[in-house]
């Protein structure tokens, strides 16, 4: 569950590589790919003027003034000292696992949402239709090398057919980067170009703890308590999950995105999906986000540890007939882009929208 109007591989890297490359399993996979910003959800929105957009960013801008003069937004503002104290215990253990994770690799389902180009709903529940669906595979191999591939990409076409959704199989529709620790190296098939983004050396093999979006792998209590509010929502009846609610207080990160909802898997407390929602989300406006589930995880694999010394994620070669392309990293940590659901069911899955 997450997403936001992401109209590239760079979007879902930069969110991924924030977001998984700070917590454990993906510290580097989503890293290794672009700025947080500097594609994607910080872009303007699909069918909104300029004028629109610079608006949506002043009131962003204003809510995350709000949020840093330490009033909690409304549903974060009446939580018990219970309830905070769970949240602090939650993510001490969330830490302790995370910091065990030297390899990982699993495969992944993202889901992405724009009612600017899909605004169907599913009359079952009104949830937002994805415009997009992808599934795919990530590697990651601490401080900061990792893989990120679509295996596969769905377009939503045909609502009245039995299958409205349609497998992409054109040259342009996939996406692939690797990190190799001291650069994102980002596939760009439908024009075949090879960007690569040289990581600042002073963020070298820090796994972007300062990144973006703190959360995943490598999380750190202390830093996710200073820079979100955060409160419970795991649904009743719901057993083996843990379901948090993030808020940002920086304006950096608020002019980003407006709300994170994590699920972390009971098994071994990392996280096993993501919903990211850009700036100043609305169901009925502006309904962006991105939703990613990370299946089959394999952690600290004695193959995995193989392959990394075989060198997997190392620096590409630039493919015949392709160019490669030097690009400078923006202000802020390279990350990668893994985030419209109905808000009153907060990180809820959206497995109604998946294609047959």
């Amino acid at each position: 569950m997450f997403a936001p109007g992401l109209n590239s591989a760079r979007t879902f890297l930069q969110l991924a590589s924030t977001i998984l490359f700070s917590t454990v399993l993906f510290s580097t996979v989503f890293a290794g790919t672009i700025l947080l910003g500097a594609t994607g959800w910080a872009q303007q929105p699909a069918g909104n003027t300029p004028a629109d957009y610079q608006a949506l960013q002043n009131q962003a801008t204003q809510q995350a003034t709000a949020n840093q003069g330490g009033q909690p937004p409304e549903g974060f503002d009446n939580l018990t000292p219970e309830h905070l104290s769970y949240i602090e215990r939650l993510l001490e253990y969330w830490e302790k696992s995370s910091a065990q994770v030297k390899r990982c690799e699993c495969d992944f389902e993202r889901w992405d949402y724009d009612a600017s180009i899909v605004a169907t709903r599913n009359p079952a529940d009104n949830r937002l239709v994805a415009h997009r669906f992808v599934r795919g595979k990530i590697r990651f191999s601490s401080p900061d090398q990792a893989q990120y591939e679509s295996t596969e990409m769905w377009s939503y076409q045909d609502p009245k057919a039995e299958n409205p959704y349609v497998q992409l199989t054109g040259e342009g529709d996939r996406e692939k980067w690797i990190c190799d620790g001291s650069g994102i190296y980002e596939f760009d098939f439908a024009n075949r170009r090879l960007y690569e983004t040289k990581i600042p050396p002073s963020q070298a093999g820090k796994g972007l703890l300062d990144g973006p979006l703190p959360f995943l792998f490598g999380a750190n209590k202390d830093q996710i308590l200073s820079r979100y509010w955060l409160r419970l929502a795991t649904p009743q009846g719901v057993e083996n999950e843990y379901w948090l609610v993030a808020v940002p207080k920086r304006q950096e990160d608020a002019r980003t995105y407006s709300k994170v909802e994590i699920i972390l898997a009971r098994e071994d407390f990392l996280p096993k999906s993501l919903h990211i929602f850009s700036v100043n989300y609305d169901q009925a406006t502006t309904a962006v986000s991105q939703a990613v589930v990370f299946k089959n995880r394999k952690i600290n694999s004695q193959l995995s540890g193989l392959q990394d010394f075989l060198g997997v994620f190392v620096r590409p070669t630039t493919p015949i007939g392709w160019q490669r392309v030097d690009s400078l990293p923006e202000a802020g940590i390279p990350s990668a882009g893994v985030p419209g659901n109905d808000p009153n069911r907060t990180g809820a899955l959206p497995n109604s929208n998946r294609p047959k």
